[in-house]
């Protein structure tokens, strides 16, 4: 713990310092919460997107045109 009286003048300026690097926090603070809202939006037009594909290919449609591509069985028949 400090016990040492500082100046006026000393209290003024690790104020300053705190109040500057507080600005700086401010500052970072508001770029993450830009950056998660950007990232956010990204991910609500992803879930868009795979909704539309379920509605344009079935899981059960794309699976079995996976398999036919991939050479593997399809409905237990080779």
């Amino acid at each position: 713990m400090d016990t040492e009286l500082k100046t006026p003048q000393r209290l003024f300026e690790e104020l300053t310092t705190a109040g500057y690097e507080v600005e700086q926090l401010r500052a970072k603070l508001s770029q993450v919460e830009r950056d998660f809202q950007a990232a956010e939006s990204k991910m609500i037009e992803i879930a868009i997107a795979f909704a539309k594909a379920n509605k344009l290919f079935p899981a059960d449609y794309c699976r079995h045109h996976t398999q036919i591509s991939a050479g593997t069985p399809v409905h237990g028949k080779e």
